[in-house]
């Protein structure tokens, strides 16, 4: 068995002590397996309230997938399930946004201060200010969607405060940069899978889960 990487010596293998510093970050995302996700049903698999085969008027602040908050405001649009993603359609043309939004308890991102994280999901849309944001006491966008109407891997990347935050939400859908409304037009939708929040800089394949 060979192990190298930055940083690691003879000295650190023949006494035991190599650890993650002792890896290239850019190495870090192929030995990462299982658990590794920080995202709650980021695979849409649960739906406790309802299976929302067929649209579904969103609700502002209402949850609906588990976990997942609908977050719309200035124009009206539905919310499907369409195995194992979630599809936004909006049904109005006005200014404002259409988007979902998971919540996290400040302690299960704090313990990662100081260090990187990366927020991913697979986004197919006709709209090209479909994009992912988080909010961790100030916000940050990704660069949008083509709005091609093909599946594309939306990521970005933050590192966590060293002193923690007091709040972190992630989004996806229709807004602009740093959570602004843009113009939406009835009939634009963004449909969301493999939603993934994960330690390092780099977005890794996602991790599915079984139901149980």
């Amino acid at each position: 068995i060979t192990i190298s990487g930055s940083g690691i010596t003879s000295a650190n293998i023949a006494d035991g002590t190599i650890t993650t510093d002792d890896i290239l970050a850019s190495d870090v995302s192929s030995l990462k397996s299982g658990r590794k996700n920080l995202i709650i049903n980021g695979g849409f698999q649960v739906s406790q309230r309802g299976d929302y085969t067929t649209a579904t008027a969103m609700v502002h602040d209402s949850y609906f997938l588990d976990r997942w908050k609908c977050n719309v405001s200035g124009v009206t649009g539905t919310l499907q399930d369409t195995t194992n993603k979630v599809k936004l359609v909006a049904t109005s043309s006005a200014t404002g946004y259409l988007r979902i939004i998971q919540l996290f308890e400040v302690a299960e991102i704090n313990k990662f201060a100081g260090q990187q994280v990366t927020f991913s999901a697979k986004v197919t849309s006709n709209s090209s200010d479909a994009r992912l944001l988080i909010y961790a006491d100030g916000w940050t966008s990704t660069s949008s969607h083509s709005g091609g109407g093909t599946e594309e891997t939306l990521s970005i990347t933050i590192t966590v405060p060293s002193g923690g935050v007091s709040n972190f939400f992630t989004y996806v859908g229709i807004n602009g940069v740093n959570a602004a409304s843009v113009s939406i037009t009835s009939g634009d939708y963004a449909e969301i899978s493999g939603v993934q929040l994960e330690l390092g800089s780099v977005a890794t394949d996602f991790e599915h889960r079984s139901y149980g």
